[in-house]
């Protein structure tokens, strides 16, 4: 080869490693973007599906949040139990066994996994309230004993407490209950509105 074909040799070969070195980027380049598109999209759709900030409505917080309508909905009966003059004794036992029954402390506590934020708050605040009104029915007034039996006696004041008490408590839980998720409440009061109807 003379010196000018030599030359043109050398211009092809560098040539031919550009082209190479081009298809190399180019081709790196494709594969980084689609992989960080498909990323993207992905990381879109999860959110989309799955936010942050979503709630797991789980069978457990569900129940409790059913116990606590339940509650609810039995102090009603009680109200009528005391507007029809029932013995202190009896009232106390039923707010009692209703507080206990039902769990309605820990309920509240369990329910709240249900909520976020100032609801959350708010919540457990009213739930806290209900479950210390109803509470103090029993607390409120000192122990008196009959002196002949010598049995502890409820003195009649007790009703007029008890009522309010009662009425302050399904108060505050239905201030309580309406801050939950419509989805939910909405199944369990289906549920609820049958049991009691039937009751």
């Amino acid at each position: 080869y003379d010196s000018s074909d030599e030359f043109i040799i050398k211009m092809i070969q560098a040539l031919y490693v550009l082209i190479i070195l081009i298809l190399n980027i180019l081709f790196s380049y494709e594969f980084s973007f689609k992989k960080f598109a498909s990323i993207g999209i992905a990381t879109i759709s999860f959110t989309s599906i799955n936010p942050s900030n979503s709630i797991e409505y789980n069978p457990k917080s569900i129940s409790a949040l059913e116990n606590i309508e339940r509650v609810k909905y039995s102090l009603k009966y009680i109200q009528e139990d005391i507007n029809k003059g029932s013995e202190p004794k009896d009232i106390v036992n039923e707010i009692n066994t209703l507080i206990k029954n039902y769990k309605l402390r820990e309920n509240v506590i369990s329910s709240l996994n249900l909520l976020q934020g100032s609801k959350y708050n708010e919540a457990e605040k009213f739930g806290k309230e209900a479950f210390e009104d109803l509470s103090q029915v029993s607390e409120y007034f000192p122990d008196v004993y009959d002196d002949v039996s010598g049995s502890k006696v409820i003195p009649r004041e007790v009703l007029e407490f008890a009522l309010d008490a009662t009425n302050a408590a399904s108060s505050k839980l239905t201030k309580m209950i309406e801050l939950f998720p419509t989805e939910v409440l909405t199944k369990i009061d289906e549920d609820l509105n049958k049991e009691f109807s039937s009751n």
